[in-house]
């Protein structure tokens, strides 16, 4: 998933709707290369800064607590 969100291997699509501190904490029990590094800390950032996405990296971030997920989900699916 790693290699995939930093463009290494970007033949699979991910979806994953999880907690905030539940995800976080999967990305730190990972064996630590490069790209799981490096993609924990910009999933850590756009959590704390809000954002949706970081230029450079192949992740969209929705936060299902603040949005209609029946409306969101089509959305998320067409991209």
């Amino acid at each position: 998933m790693a290699d995939s969100i930093m463009g290494t291997n970007n033949n699979t699509v991910f979806l994953v709707a999880a907690n905030d501190g539940q995800l976080l904490e999967t990305w730190k029990m990972i064996k630590q290369s490069y790209n799981v590094m490096d993609t924990k800390k910009t999933i850590e950032d756009l959590l704390v800064e809000g954002n949706r996405e970081e230029e450079g990296y192949y992740l969209k971030m929705y936060n299902l607590s603040k949005t209609n997920s029946a409306y969101l989900l089509p959305k998320i699916i067409k991209v």
